[in-house]
């Protein structure tokens, strides 16, 4: 979830031999810059437009993907409705987050939406900390 160029999907599927990934974004440009990078690699996300602010149901058809585990890196800052994002996350068994606030802030968001285990995994390059969230 907001994928950028896809780069992490194409990984997925190119190194780890996921055998789907989807990559959504909001930004039209990004996902056409997604397609070319993906081509480059040889692999092929399903790419899709989603903007998290929009009233409208966005939530349906990326669940009905049923990902094993999602990724939601740099996202929740820039979402207005925090909660609808983060309740939307809670419908999955998996998520890998990456917030901007406190690892505790962060973590009693994600348990307050149903996962049980919130482990720190990393940090980014921007000094954020990775967190591995489970059922």
């Amino acid at each position: 979830l907001g994928c950028n160029m896809s780069l992490l999907s194409c990984f997925l599927l190119k190194e780890a031999h996921a055998t789907a990934a989807l990559a959504v974004d909001a930004d039209h440009k990004i996902l056409k810059a997604a397609e070319q990078i993906s081509f480059g690699f040889g692999v092929k996300p399903v790419l899709m437009q989603k903007n998290f602010d929009d009233k409208d149901d966005w939530e349906t058809s990326l669940v009905e993907f049923k990902p094993d585990i999602v990724f939601a890196l740099n996202v929740l800052n820039w979402v207005r409705d925090k909660q609808r994002f983060l309740t939307f996350l809670g419908r999955f068994n998996e998520v890998i987050f990456e917030g901007h606030e406190s690892f505790d802030i962060e973590s009693e968001r994600l348990r307050a939406v149903g996962f049980q285990t919130v482990d720190m995994i990393s940090i980014s390059e921007r000094g954020r900390q990775i967190i591995h969230c489970k059922k």
